[in-house]
């Protein structure tokens, strides 16, 4: 159902509920069993091989493979086609810099990809919102995700609104 193209009345007796009294527990319980918490569903996590390949794509990174590249073809003509062994390890050198510097650098991107991903997930963790909902005849207090459909919110400026919610009476918007 559209709920914003329906009348309140016509909401409120779809859910099975009223202006005055809410829901009631049994009713809510009910709805938080057949519908599931009030969550956005989990973003699947990116694998952590995956991001290390990802650290490896960096523009900066790619120019710096290209180095590698030319460094060790350096290496190669020198050595066998100029005869050139002391410059051609010395291009061997720079080549193993190089490596390094990626390694370096890639190891960090990840490592900092990877805390800054734990600090979000842990932040998320520990805010908890709650809602003041009319059930069984009183307002009382509850998590956000255990808002039902159905179930009457009152809103006040400043609080954190954790669902869709259908506004029945407002004032001064």
């Amino acid at each position: 159902m559209q709920w914003y193209s329906h009348e309140a009345e016509t909401i409120l007796q779809e859910l099975d509920t009223s202006r005055i009294h809410g829901l009631s527990e049994a009713q809510a319980q009910r709805q938080l069993a057949e519908v599931g918490p009030n969550e956005l569903a989990k973003e699947e996590r990116e694998p952590a091989w995956k991001m290390l390949i990802k650290s490896f794509k960096e523009p900066m990174i790619i120019i710096l493979l290209i180095a590698i590249g030319l460094a060790l073809a350096s290496a190669a003509y020198d050595f066998f086609i100029s005869g050139d062994s002391g410059h051609a390890m010395a291009s061997v050198y720079e080549a193993i810099a190089i490596v390094l510097i990626v390694i370096i650098n890639s190891g960090l991107t990840f490592h900092q990809t990877r805390t800054a991903q734990k600090s979000l997930d842990a932040l998320s963790d520990m805010r908890q919102h709650h809602m003041k909902i009319l059930r069984d005849n009183n307002w009382t207090s509850v998590a956000a995700n255990h808002l039902v459909p159905g179930d009457i919110v009152s809103v006040k400026s400043g609080d954190f609104i954790e669902g869709d919610l259908r506004w029945l009476k407002t004032s001064e918007l």
